[in-house]
């Protein structure tokens, strides 16, 4: 009898130990080997789910609310959390809940990583220790985001990116056609002797190469305005003849239109610019000048469409008053660079206290509303004045045909009509923003946005300087004085020659 019990227990054990043998193992990427680690299901889920973790995106933090996932030197491989002295081992804990940001979508993202790696292990990555692997290829794993199957050696994989891959540069998520990602493809590479690179590539997932390319053509834009700019201030602040409230105003918006280029380049160049490097993420971080600098590009902006209303402003005045005398500067220096004041304030203290992360790059539309509110209102009372001015220009052309102002007021009027749709278009056109789903019109979209915002200003120094009668007339003048005082005689001579020229002509 004792020997029957001896043959039970014996099998029973050998039973138990091959069951616990062939437990199933899921293998995860792990940065000390480059195919990763195996792990059991269970301690798979936990891992996978740091690593998901980890890679979330920094615009779904605040500061400082960000665990740390570091490897358990002591439970090695199991992935523990840690901030401030305090550790956290259950990804499931309530402290990383509350570490994300109550208005992201992190933890919705987060958890649907989580998902994706648990179904990953179910179907992809099971492989039981008694399973043989071919050593010359790459084996099955989870990288942190998504799966890679098993790849020969040298190849490379790619797969449509995963719906939860959401940076900075990119809060809409990818673009897409039904259900599959079209943005991009996340891909890795399988090395000589079946070796995974250390890394996956995801910069099409976070589009970071088309948003590099978006931010360059709209620094170029800005950078062909500040050309434009620069010049025609010089001219209008160079030449005495130049003067009274039209040329003042045209001086404070092309000044208007010069500042908030030149910080708008600088915040994309020192911000945005390093979130699409896959560095340190200086929006991150939130420093004060981050935010500073952010809140003076939000307030030259406004200036901008306050100079433009003071166009409109001083132009609709001095058609529809007759003799009206000029008067102060003071009132288009309150309107111009004081009304923004106020909205911008009004935002600043804002995301102080409700919104302060991410340097402020995060748009929230109840805030950006302050801001647009009153640029909006001044391209529409501007576009009611230029209709006025139009109806009073057509009144003035049917009663006296040969009224000797109206030729001048003609080509005043002819060029701020052309120039106030310049300002408004790209809130007509671009009002509507398209599903970012949809990557042709996405792309169609910011590029259009871009050009109409960046080349605002060279637009209008064209239209106000350069196309300028009254510039050219200046301008040909003081060439006149100079080649008189270089060279005395030329002008006469030309002047003679002219003249002979005329009356064999005629």
């Amino acid at each position: 009898m004792s020997g029957w019990m001896t043959v039970i227990l014996t099998l029973a054990m050998s039973t138990i130990c091959t069951a616990a043998e062939e437990e199933p193992l899921c293998r995860v990427a792990n940065q000390r080997q480059p195919n990763g680690i195996l792990l059991p299901r269970e301690k798979f889920a936990r891992y996978a789910c740091a690593l998901c973790y980890k890679y979330s995106s920094n615009s779904f933090f605040t500061k400082d609310s960000r665990w740390i996932v570091v490897d358990d030197v002591d439970n090695y491989p199991m992935k523990i959390f840690k901030r401030d002295n305090m550790t956290v081992r259950d990804p499931d804990s309530q402290e990383l809940y509350q570490s994300f940001r109550p208005d992201s979508p992190g933890v919705e993202k987060w958890r649907s990583c989580c998902h994706s790696a648990e179904e990953c292990c179910n179907s992809v990555l099971s492989l039981s220790t008694g399973e043989n692997e071919d050593n010359s290829s790459c084996p099955r794993l989870w990288d942190g985001w998504q799966c890679w199957r098993d790849a020969p050696s040298p190849s490379e994989q790619r797969q449509f990116c995963p719906d939860y891959i959401i940076s900075a540069s990119n809060p809409g998520g990818n673009c897409s056609t039904g259900s599959r990602n079209v943005s991009g493809f996340a891909s890795r590479r399988c090395e000589e002797g079946g070796q995974w690179r250390m890394r996956s590539s995801y910069e099409t997932c976070m589009r970071l190469d088309a948003d590099r390319r978006h931010n360059y053509v709209l620094i170029g834009a800005y950078i062909a305005s500040v050309i434009m700019l620069v010049p025609a201030l010089a001219i209008f602040c160079l030449y005495e003849q130049l003067h009274g409230h039209r040329i003042s105003l045209h001086r404070n918006l092309f000044c208007s239109l010069l500042l908030h280029a030149l910080a708008e380049m600088t915040f994309r160049c020192t911000v945005v610019l390093s979130e699409l490097s896959l560095g340190p993420s200086v929006a991150a971080e939130n420093g004060v000048e981050c935010r500073l600098l952010l809140a003076v590009t939000k307030y030259l902006r406004s200036s901008n469409y306050m100079w433009m209303f003071c166009e409109g402003f001083h132009l609709h005045r001095l058609i529809s008053v007759a003799f009206a005398s000029e008067g102060s500067f003071l009132i288009f220096y309150l309107i111009g660079w004081g009304i923004p004041i106020v909205p911008t304030t009004i935002y600043v203290i804002l995301r102080i206290l409700y919104h302060d992360s991410a340097c402020w790059m995060e748009e929230n539309p109840y805030y950006e509303w302050i801001l647009l509110v009153p640029n909006l209102l001044s391209l529409l009372v501007n576009m009611v004045l230029l209709t006025d001015i139009v109806r009073i220009m057509v009144t003035v052309a049917r009663r006296s045909v040969h009224h000797q102002e109206a030729p001048n007021y003609r080509k005043t009027v002819r060029a701020t009509l052309v120039l106030v749709p310049l300002f408004g278009v790209n809130f007509v056109l671009t009002l509507y923003r398209p599903d970012p789903r949809f990557c042709i019109w996405r792309e169609v979209y910011l590029y259009a946005d871009h050009l109409l915002d960046g080349l605002q200003g060279a637009l209008v120094s064209l239209n106000f300087c350069f196309f300028n009668s009254e510039v050219h007339s200046v301008m040909k003048r003081s060439y006149r004085t100079l080649i008189d005082r270089y060279h005395p005689g030329l002008h006469s001579s030309r002047g003679s020659h002219s003249f002979m020229t005329m009356q064999t002509t005629f």
